[in-house]
């Protein structure tokens, strides 16, 4: 009889209480209605307020209605005026270059193996093993050059809001 009773308490509890203190916010930068990167506590930050000339990096504590909470001081969003993505996340142009960079050094590789081992020549590149190789890193790094990892927050096209549901991401 007590444990149904503990249950019924329990659930009742749950109702009762607040939304607030079951989520968690997240920073999330915005392109238009699209959700570009999400930002969690713990994370370091990399921004640029109005009027500033330099980026300051922090590490983010904690988030609130439109703000950032850092771990001296309280940041609101209508203050960042740029935005620095510390790591290139998945898209087109950063997979491309991922995949040339390393194939460029997996071709080397492979080629060694495969003089050394499997034909029995010997080891040392030839010229044609290194002007693949090098083309294809050198792609690579150029598209790494075509990377976007500053924004700027102008409220139209990028914008920074914090939520407590990110879609998506529990699926």
């Amino acid at each position: 009889m007590s444990n149904t009773r503990f249950f019924f308490l329990l659930v009742l509890f749950a109702i009762v209480l607040p939304q607030d203190l079951f989520s968690q916010y997240y920073l999330v930068l915005k392109k238009r209605s699209k959700i570009k990167y999400v930002f969690e506590a713990g994370e370091s930050l990399k921004f640029k307020l109005h009027g500033e000339d330099f980026y300051t990096k922090q590490m983010i504590v904690g988030f609130g209605p439109n703000k950032i909470r850092f771990h001296y001081f309280e940041l609101d969003l209508s203050e960042v005026s740029h935005l620095k993505v510390p790591k290139a996340r998945k898209n087109v142009v950063s997979l491309f270059s991922r995949l040339t960079l390393t194939a460029g050094v997996l071709f080397i590789f492979l080629d060694q193996f495969n003089q050394g081992f499997v034909i029995g020549e010997g080891f040392g590149p030839s010229e044609e093993t290194l002007i693949i190789s090098g083309a294809l890193v050198g792609t690579g790094l150029l598209l790494k050059l075509f990377q976007k990892r500053k924004f700027k927050i102008n409220g139209r096209k990028y914008r920074l809001e914090t939520t407590d549901f990110v879609p998506g991401r529990y699926l």
